[in-house]
């Protein structure tokens, strides 16, 4: 029960559209696997800091208004910044026809932007706080329910790179514009939406 309800909530948080999944996709098609899969692993970062915070019983940190504002307002510049790179770097992708000539592209660099995405993301906050509220019900501190909620991360992880490596690359150049557009939007969309968050927090 325990292993079905992580693989479940895990499933359920990383499916979803949002940042990390705009991230990969823009990284994926423009930079190929190394970029997809770096932004990956650095939001696996923030993963396992949150899940850490309820595991060890310092959960109350979340709670703490202080740091929930200045990690919505990094958040917001952050995606922001992102997203008008994000549209800006879609003409990259008349340069990627094949393997070859892709630009080239820091690991190092992709991979802590994914963990900044990750751990500055309120509602991850607001993800892992509902988590603990629901100790009764959920069984967050266990160990089965943490292997089959990061269990669940990785298959959705490695669905998210696939797409963005492979399945981009059977579009056509139009298309490829139009979503890595929309991917830069949709990050823009959520800066705006936390940073808006914030300002009401004021």
């Amino acid at each position: 029960m325990e292993l079905t309800m992580g693989l479940i909530m895990g499933f359920a948080y990383m499916a979803s559209p949002g940042p990390i999944t705009s991230e990969t996709l823009r990284r994926g098609a423009i930079f190929g696997l190394p970029g997809a899969i770096s932004v990956q692993l650095g939001g696996m970062i923030g993963h396992l800091f949150y899940a850490f915070l309820a595991y060890s019983g310092v959960q109350f940190l979340l709670h703490m208004g202080s740091l929930q504002m200045v990690l919505g307002l990094f958040s917001f510049g952050l995606l922001t910044y992102l997203g008008v790179m994000t549209i800006k770097d879609r003409n990259l992708l008349r340069d990627v026809a094949d393997e070859d000539s892709r630009p080239g592209c820091s690991v190092i660099k992709t991979f802590l932007t994914g963990g900044l995405i990750s751990m500055t993301n309120p509602f991850a906050i607001a993800f892992w706080l509902s988590l603990s509220s629901q100790a009764k019900n959920i069984p967050v501190h266990s160990e089965v329910f943490l292997t089959g909620f990061f269990v669940s991360l990785t298959a959705v992880a490695c669905i998210l790179v696939i797409l963005s490596c492979y399945w981009m690359k059977k579009m056509s150049l139009g298309w490829s514009r139009f979503v890595i557009t929309g991917c830069g939007l949709v990050l823009i969309g959520f800066g705006l939406q936390i940073g808006y968050s914030v300002f009401l927090s004021l």
